[in-house]
């Protein structure tokens, strides 16, 4: 499924240079970028926690290489992972002397890899500040384990384990703005909504993530470093003397 994907990706990037006719030859039009913000997802799952839906949320540094296919336009691969795990354990001797013990041991993994279109709506490229129209289409795996028992004179009691793991799809939409801090560097931060592209009950989705449309917010801002980039000075005014 991820090797289709970047696959797909790829003939998609293909695709877009041989439309672009308007790119210079021989230039780089790349860069690399580092957000931070939080994207989160709805999710369904399979195994023992069956067809009940929930949600995750990414967040820390996510990696990003985006490619220019014309001057207006770009396309940004970036991935986004998760590792969480808990555990407690709690220890104490009954009234005859005997150990008593509690334990409680939660894990969460998470990755996806978004792939996102950058349009520029402003159309002159000598701007410092610029907009930029975002859509794009993820793949977000998961996997979760949770394990609780308690042991009274090492008789195992209350044991209790779920496991399960979620894989889907969403698509993306949102705007995107960014400042030109010199040459190559600027600050960027994205606003969007995800949306599953399986689909999910109203009444479900209005209790796990509040509302019924399936909508969940992603945000983010970080540095973006451009390669080959040129700010456009305004040439200097010449005066008139008489």
């Amino acid at each position: 499924m991820v090797v289709r994907l970047l696959i797909m990706g790829l003939l998609i990037t293909s695709a877009l240079k041989g439309l672009a006719q308007s790119r210079e030859a021989n230039r780089l039009l790349f860069y690399i970028a580092g957000s931070r913000g939080v994207s989160k997802h709805v999710m369904t799952y399979n195994g023992t926690l069956g067809a009940t839906p929930g949600h995750m949320s990414f967040g820390l540094w996510r990696p990003t290489v985006g490619f220019f296919v014309s001057p207006r336009l770009a396309i940004e691969y970036s991935w986004l992972r998760k590792r969480e795990y808990f555990e407690q354990i709690g220890r104490g001797v009954r009234a005859d002397g005997k150990p008593i013990t509690g334990v409680v041991r939660d894990e969460n993994r998470a990755w996806a890899i978004p792939i996102t279109l950058r349009y520029r709506i402003r159309p002159r490229e000598n701007q410092r500040f610029q907009l930029e129209a975002l859509v794009g289409l993820s793949y977000v795996s998961q996997s979760v384990a949770s394990e609780s028992y308690r042991t009274d004179d090492e008789e195992i009691l209350d044991y209790w384990y779920l496991k399960a793991k979620g894989r889907n799809f969403y698509v993306m939409a949102g705007i995107a703005g960014r400042f030109a801090l010199g040459k190559h560097l600027e600050v960027v931060g994205d606003y969007g909504f995800n949306r599953m592209l399986k689909n999910m009950d109203g009444g479900v989705s209005q209790q796990v993530i509040g509302n019924s449309t399936g909508l969940t917010r992603n945000r983010s801002i970080g540095l973006r470093y451009r390669f080959n980039f040129k700010i456009n000075k305004p040439a200097p005014k010449e005066t008139v003397t008489e």
